[in-house]
């Protein structure tokens, strides 16, 4: 990956992250740091999305991007020097400076995954169980994505993580 020491990648609850990330990581022979992973890690098991958003909020608060960005590498067991990163689920601009810091003057690549609406719409609904608890995980303020968007490198539309991932491939082929 000649463009880059990492790779972020941010989108809306079940844009594909996680399963991008890995895809990607696989074919590259990169490991992936997951901040949902790092999350997770610190809840009970079975903890609802509400409790997970909270808590990261909360950790993002008490850490600050630096921390929160150096503990997500230690939870996923990841080595700071290992270039190339994914680093998957980019919620807030100063976590993704932390993490251009982290690897400063060498390039991180931002792709914002944003697949149809009406299928991550879909997939979104079915996980949330109902349109209500939907609504309320995506107005949660770590659903908010900023200006993120604008800091992209390229905007991903493809309909499914194995399209994206053949996207963002091409991409850094280029």
């Amino acid at each position: 990956m000649p463009k880059a020491a990492a790779i972020a990648l941010a989108g809306p609850i079940s844009s594909g992250k996680s399963s991008v990330a890995a895809l990607i990581g696989a074919e590259i022979d990169a490991p992936v740091v997951s901040f949902g992973s790092l999350i997770r890690s610190e809840q009970p098991e079975g903890a609802t999305r509400e409790r997970l958003q909270e808590a990261g909020s909360q950790m993002l608060d008490r850490l600050g991007p630096p921390g929160l960005r150096d503990a997500a590498l230690q939870a996923c067991g990841v080595d700071p020097a290992e270039i190339p990163v994914i680093w998957e689920g980019i919620r807030h601009r100063s976590v993704l400076e932390a993490v251009a810091d982290l690897y400063a003057p060498k390039r991180v690549l931002l792709f914002m995954l944003a697949p149809p609406e009406q299928d991550r719409r879909r997939r979104a609904s079915a996980e949330a169980g109902s349109e209500q608890r939907l609504a309320r995980w995506e107005e949660h303020e770590t659903e908010s994505l900023g200006d993120l968007a604008v800091l992209a490198e390229l905007r991903i539309t493809a309909p499914t993580p194995q399209a994206a991932t053949e996207q963002i491939l091409a991409h850094l082929a280029n």
